[in-house]
């Protein structure tokens, strides 16, 4: 299975829907995004929800909101109890 960001131009790094469609696949595919998506809390939390090391992608302004990060957390321990199963 080719992974849909790996070909992104410019203007797809730009396009909500795309970006959605590639963290859907690999939620790390959020460092290919702009850095305005990067900052989109709906974005980042979809793709937390498909990969935890995702988050490292997000923007410094997300990352210091703690009412985003908490949301963030609990997403990621949530991923982390289902790895567990």
């Amino acid at each position: 299975m080719e992974l849909l960001y790996t070909n992104w131009t410019d203007e797809d790094t730009n396009n909500k829907e795309t970006v959605m469609a590639g963290i859907q696949q690999d939620g790390t595919a959020l460092r290919y995004a702009s850095r305005d998506l990067q900052a989109d809390p709906e974005v980042v939390l979809a793709a937390v929800r498909q990969d935890p090391m995702a988050l490292w992608y997000a923007s410094e302004t997300l990352l210091d909101d703690s009412e985003f990060m908490a949301v963030a957390y609990a997403i990621q321990r949530e991923v982390a109890k289902e790895i567990k199963k």
